[in-house]
């Protein structure tokens, strides 16, 4: 390049120098297509012929700046569309930029849910995966003990235990993501009870539930043979026919594992014996007290005890005669048993009425002395009583209808005891057998 000078005088002078240009930097860059969370490497390339790149400052798009590399690598954490800027110095400060796209792809988001979790049954695995863009390519489960399957939803049967589930999912970007869940399997329980299996009719019998299981038992479901169910844990049921019967058993857990168990001709109900007797009679009295009991039950083979409420108890004489000491009412009870502990009984009262008397007094005292106050009619073996008194004139001063409430003395309840004198009473009564006896005679009221 040259300089030419000249002053306001006319005078000029000129200078020559050698001025040089450089190049500017001419840059490329190649960025890699990527998944959130990889390394998206960006590479600038350039060609100079003058000189060479000394300084790069790289502008990834998300608010990360890195200088001084070429070659870089860069984790981008979200996935979308991001504006790269590049700008190179070369050695004698001649700079230039560039721009480009790094595009990074979502992971899948990657769950499942599990059902039928008992062992022996077909557990199915419920996919919930999902891809924020694009859609998902594959899916690779490994459900441990080298089972595995590519189905969306697929299912497996396992033995008891904790099972390692791993569901990894690649969508059409390639992106790739996996979730392990720790799968429990049940084991199904064990369905099993206790009972008495040999019983009577019409006898209460309880079943205890003896379920094995490594949960809590939501449900039971029980069969007794005899058309009776329940849904209780320990039921009770009450057999009314003899006969084998079958008894079933079914369970269901918390995690829905269920069984049952039958057992066939498990419970033996036998036959109730009916007991019955005969007797001379069922009412007596003192005068003669004894009755003959026959034992008429369905058969003669079986135990039996005799209770005649009297403190007399008999097991060996099927026919037996007893004499009561005591009036009065007595159940008397025969009790058979079978071979099988199966029992009944019967119960048939007896009535031993006293021996049949009647006193009737001829006078009393009323004067408040405590000594003969009440004129009182006395008896045994009575069945009814009527008791009237009458005055001189025919006049009725007094009725009573039970022997045990005799006369004071006084009419009407008034105060004042009558005068003395002469007065007569009618007593009637029946016996225990209904037979009316009448006793007519005077009496003196002596104050």
């Amino acid at each position: 390049s040259t300089l030419v000078v000249q002053s306001s005088n006319g005078c000029t002078n000129v200078i020559t120098k050698e001025v040089i240009v450089h190049e500017i930097p001419e840059i490329e860059l190649s960025i890699s297509t990527q998944c959130e969370g990889e390394r998206t490497l960006l590479q600038a390339f350039t060609n100079m012929e003058d000189g060479e790149i000394n300084l790069w400052d790289w502008d990834f798009g998300d608010n990360t700046i890195l200088s001084d590399n070429q070659f870089t690598e860069h984790i981008y954490n979200t996935f979308g569309t991001f504006n790269v800027n590049l700008s190179a110095t070369s050695i004698y400060g001649c700079s230039n930029s560039m721009s480009g796209i790094a595009e990074v792809n979502p992971v899948p988001i990657v769950d499942f849910t599990v059902e039928r979790i008992c062992e022996g049954d077909q557990t199915q695995f419920i996919n919930s995966s999902t891809v924020p863009t694009g859609s998902i390519l594959s899916y690779d489960w490994d459900f441990s003990e080298g089972n595995t399957s590519n189905y969306m939803n697929p299912s497996n049967v396992f033995s008891s235990g904790i099972y390692p589930v791993t569901l990894t999912v690649k969508s059409v970007e390639n992106c790739l993501s996996t979730i392990q869940k720790d799968v429990i399997i049940h084991s199904i329980p064990q369905a099993d009870f206790l009972v008495d299996r040999e019983v009577c009719e019409d006898i209460e019998v309880n079943f205890v539930d003896n379920t094995i299981t490594d949960g809590n038992i939501i449900s039971y479901n029980w069969d007794f043979g005899d058309r009776n169910t329940s849904e209780e844990q320990n039921p009770k049921n009450t057999y009314k026919h003899s006969g084998m019967y079958d008894v079933s058993l079914g369970v269901e857990t918390e995690f829905g594992c269920k069984n049952s168990i039958t057992k066939l001709e498990y419970i033996q109900v036998s036959e109730n014996p009916i007991a019955s007797f005969d007797m001379t009679d069922n009412r007596v009295s003192l005068l003669n007290s004894e009755v003959t009991f026959l034992n008429t039950s369905s058969d003669e083979s079986l135990f039996f005890e005799w209770d005649f409420d009297n403190g007399i108890i008999n097991s060996t004489d099927s026919e037996i005669s007893v004499s009561f000491e005591e009036s009065g009412t007595y159940d008397v009870l025969l009790y058979i048993e079978n071979d099988f502990g199966c029992y009944n009984e019967i119960i048939h009262s007896v009535q031993v009425d006293d021996i049949f008397s009647v006193f009737v007094p001829t006078a009393f005292t009323p004067n408040g002395d405590g000594l003969n106050d009440i004129f009182l009619a006395k008896g045994s073996g009575i069945s009814n009583f009527e008791m009237k008194i009458y005055n001189r004139w025919g006049e009725l001063v007094y009725v009573s209808e039970n022997i045990e409430f005799g006369w004071d003395g006084k009419i009407n309840h008034s105060s004042d005891v009558m005068e003395n004198g002469t007065y007569m009473y009618h007593v009637y009564v029946t016996d225990y057998n209904e037979k009316p006896w009448v006793y007519n005679g005077e009496l003196n009221l002596m104050k």
